[in-house]
C-alpha cells in the first residue's frame, strides 16, 4: 500500500470466499507486516467482507472489517483512522478508474 512518496507499508490477504458479482471475503494482513497474517491460522487475522449490490446503472459496494477477538486493542485507535482512510482512498481511485464519482465519506 503506497500512501505517498514517504509512506508505504506491506499489506495483503488471502481470499476465503469469492462469489462473482456479489461478495469477496478475505483474511487481511501481511506475513511480515501488521496486522500479521499467519497462513496456518487465517481465522486469527482481520476478516474483510466486500458486498456488491448492483442494478442496471450502478453498483453499491460495502466493506465490513471484523477484527479477531484476541487482537490487542491498545493500538486500534491509533491505526484504524489510517486504515479507514486508506481503504476509502482505494475505493475512490477504483470509482474514478471505472468512471464513477466516489460516494461521500
Amino acid at each position: 500500500m503506497v500512501i505517498d512518496e514517504e509512506t508505504s507499508y506491506v499489506t495483503g490477504g488471502v481470499y476465503r470466499e469469492i462469489v462473482p458479482n456479489e461478495r469477496l471475503v478475505y483474511a487481511w494482513g501481511a506475513t511480515d507486516g501488521w496486522p500479521r497474517l499467519d497462513l496456518a491460522s487465517l481465522d486469527e487475522s482481520p476478516q474483510v467482507t466486500i458486498m456488491l449490490v448492483g442494478n442496471a446503472e450502478r453498483t453499491e459496494m460495502s466493506v465490513h472489517v471484523e477484527l479477531p477477538a484476541d487482537l490487542p486493542d491498545d493500538g486500534v485507535p491509533g491505526w484504524w483512522p489510517m486504515v479507514r482512510s486508506g481503504m476509502q482512498d482505494t475505493v475512490n481511485r477504483l470509482a474514478l478508474e471505472l468512471g464513477s464519482a466516489p460516494a461521500p465519506a
